[in-house]
């Protein structure tokens, strides 16, 4: 566990720990928070999935033993991916989702891992541009809703 002290942001909670998930308490955590967005892919079992894979870093941003924001940090063996940075309402605009961010990416670096491809939102891209996002590439966004009976 690391407490982050952070000199370019006087904004940032004197005492805020980035750690791994090490709970189920945790895994509920980010679950709700995911679904506090509607994101309807990350559910509790899907994070409990994340969380159970090696080469996964599962992060949790808390202060005083309350988690305020998530991030994960999936490797694979020629790229990485970063996801589900959520940070609460309350706790925005402080440096917490720049430092989640920071962490993910220093997890994939450790891994020898340079390529990394962020989920993220078009709200956001300030955010992942003072990480160093250099590039962004539209997803598609649009959902098949058809039958698939073409």
């Amino acid at each position: 566990m690391e407490i982050i002290q952070d000199p370019d942001r006087s904004k940032l909670p004197e005492h805020l720990l980035i750690r791994p998930f090490n709970s189920n308490s945790d895994i509920i955590f980010a679950a709700a928070l995911t679904a506090s967005l509607k994101w309807h892919s990350e559910t509790e079992t899907e994070i409990t999935t994340l969380f159970n894979n090696k080469s996964i870093g599962c992060l949790i941003a808390e202060l005083n033993g309350n988690p305020l924001g998530i991030c994960v940090a999936t490797a694979y063996p020629e790229f990485g991916f970063i996801g589900e940075l959520i940070v609460k309402p309350r706790y925005r605009n402080l440096g917490i989702g720049r430092l989640l961010m920071n962490h993910a990416i220093e997890y994939l670096n450790s891994m020898n891992i340079h390529n990394i491809f962020l989920d993220g939102v078009k709200k956001a891209i300030p955010l992942y541009e003072r990480t160093g996002v250099s590039s962004f590439m539209p997803f598609l966004t649009d959902v098949w809703t058809g039958s698939g009976t073409g």
